[in-house]
């Protein structure tokens, strides 16, 4: 059974829901929501003008209804919509998957109609992009001008927004990297090579193959044994630079604006 047909099904045997409509492509969907504005959206991840993400991204600062997100296979917004209040549907989905993404959905009608906030849907959308954006060199990134501002992170169920200015030096932990902020570090899922390059190179710098630091809240430089070099930090923690990353360092803080 086609996906949008068993939604239908499933729909038709919910007492709490009313099957309004249906879409072929991002731009009807745009203009169904504006038109229609349905509390319980189940958007595809892959159309065929575009993808969910497209439509989620140009409707970012509009009221919204409750997504529930329907993909075959995409990893990441599975593991990032599962996370959140957000669900999602992973095809093809079976009746008790579908209560559950529905229950959740109610929940999240309920939740923003009490007054509370949700999580702002364009920090949801930022999250997505560290996971699944590797960018392919800096002169892409200076092209498009995508240096990261901010590093969305997940904390208690919620989106954290933290200022990279804020980030004093970032470490790799397995398949993450905790971000060492002025106030406190963060955990987040990403891959610290990935990470570099969505950093502005005037502002960190890689020192070690798990290190990156923030270049003006370097302290100190000193001489280290084996031709290595130790940086002091600003929140007086010492780091080591590799040999291979020494000239690279040297030449950063050089360059410092």
């Amino acid at each position: 059974m086609h996906a949008r047909e068993l939604l239908r099904e499933r729909i038709s045997h919910d007492p709490d829901l009313e099957f309004i409509g249906e879409c072929a492509s991002g731009r009807e969907t745009i203009d169904t929501i504006d038109n229609l504005k349905p509390d319980v959206l189940f958007l595809d991840i892959h159309m065929p003008d575009g993808s969910g993400m497209d439509v989620l991204k140009h409707l970012a600062d509009r009221p919204l209804p409750a997504v529930i997100m329907v993909t075959a296979y995409d990893q990441y917004a599975v593991q990032a919509f599962e996370f959140y209040a957000l669900d999602y549907l992973l095809k093809p989905f079976h009746r008790t998957r579908f209560e559950k993404a529905v229950q959740r959905a109610k929940d999240e009608i309920w939740f923003s109609g009490s007054g509370k906030q949700r999580p702002a849907l364009k920090d949801l959308l930022q999250y997505l992009e560290q996971l699944s954006l590797p960018l392919r060199s800096e002169a892409a990134l200076a092209t498009r001008q995508l240096y990261l501002q901010r590093i969305i992170v997940a904390s208690s169920g919620a989106l954290v927004s933290v200022p990279v200015l804020d980030i004093l030096w970032i470490e790799a932990e397995d398949h993450y990297v905790r971000l060492h902020a002025i106030d406190q570090s963060h955990l987040t899922q990403a891959k610290i090579s990935d990470l570099e390059l969505r950093l502005d190179p005037r502002h960190f710098q890689r020192i070690h193959r798990s290190t990156i630091v923030r270049l003006n809240a370097i302290k100190h430089v000193a001489s280290a044994p084996y031709g290595s070099l130790t940086v002091s930090m600003s929140d007086n923690t010492k780091l080591r630079v590799s040999r291979s990353f020494r000239n690279k360092l040297r030449c950063a803080l050089l360059n410092i604006i």
